[in-house]
């Protein structure tokens, strides 16, 4: 009997362990300690993302209909290699419903889609009320929402493979130019505290928008869900589902959208 309880016990705990292996801790980490997704894919980091993740349960259809439809988007020299931050579709939804949230409060009219966005540029005229006895002046102020749309997503892109191991290397951090725009970002990956266990904890990889500050409390900080995946010409690691698309930007880049020809709508 005795015997037979032990192995009870011993099995819960097997259970158990292997549950607990597979679950987030409060931050939103992967162990990535643990057989969770993917380390190679077959195919280029595009076929990756058109294909989406069934392992790890998410799709990309969002992120590749902006990168569809940007005009003559370039997508790396095979040659060096890079760095993609895949975007799951929830972390465009997130941003969508936050602007339209916004758009809401500030009664700026009808909500505002990925689609409204990836249009053709255009130019309104408006005048600019110089004051009392002056003739207002006549400006022409272009719209470019998929200019916008392309500066926020390279900076999910970065020329060069920056893998969990070359960043550990760099002592656990370091600051990367965002591809074609050259904007600051940075890099960091270790291990989370483990309670009364020194460097025990899950792992973890983070892309920060710095905000153009060396302060970090200034930052927007993500980190992934799943890192480390090599596909034929780069590596990519994949964000976590409540990540917002644009790091808290994507309201400031969007929210006139529908009132471009108001004068009095900001």
């Amino acid at each position: 009997m005795n015997k037979l309880i032990t192995a009870l016990l011993i099995s819960i705990f097997l259970c158990s362990l292997l549950i607990s292996c597979r679950n987030y801790d409060e931050a939103g980490y992967v162990n990535s300690d643990t057989n969770l997704g993917i380390t190679y894919f077959d195919g280029t980091t595009l076929d990756y993302l058109k294909a989406g993740d069934p392992i790890l349960n998410v799709k990309y259809d969002s992120m590749m209909k902006v990168i569809n439809k940007i005009p003559d988007f370039k997508f790396f020299n095979e040659e060096t290699g890079h760095t993609v931050f895949a975007i799951p579709d929830t972390c465009f939804q997130t941003a969508i419903t936050k602007l339209n949230n916004y758009r809401q409060q500030n009664s700026l009219g009808k909500n505002v889609y990925l689609d409204n966005l990836l249009i053709e540029p255009f130019e309104v005229e408006k005048e600019i009320d110089q004051g009392e006895g002056l003739d207002p002046i006549k400006v022409i102020i272009k719209y470019d929402y998929r200019a916008s749309l392309d500066t926020l997503l390279c900076r999910y892109m970065f020329d060069g493979v920056y893998d969990s191991k070359k960043v550990l290397e760099n002592e656990g951090g370091m600051n990367v130019e965002s591809y074609h725009y050259g904007y600051q970002m940075n890099l960091s990956s270790g291990r989370n505290q483990s309670e009364g266990l020194m460097g025990g904890g899950n792992r973890y990889f983070k892309i920060s928008d710095t905000n153009n500050s060396v302060v970090v409390d200034n930052w927007a900080i993500s980190p992934t869900l799943w890192n480390d995946i090599y596909t034929t010409d780069g590596v990519v690691h994949v964000l976590t589902l409540g990540h917002e698309f644009g790091f808290d930007n994507f309201v400031y880049f969007f929210k006139n959208r529908f009132n471009e020809y108001e004068d009095n709508k900001k």
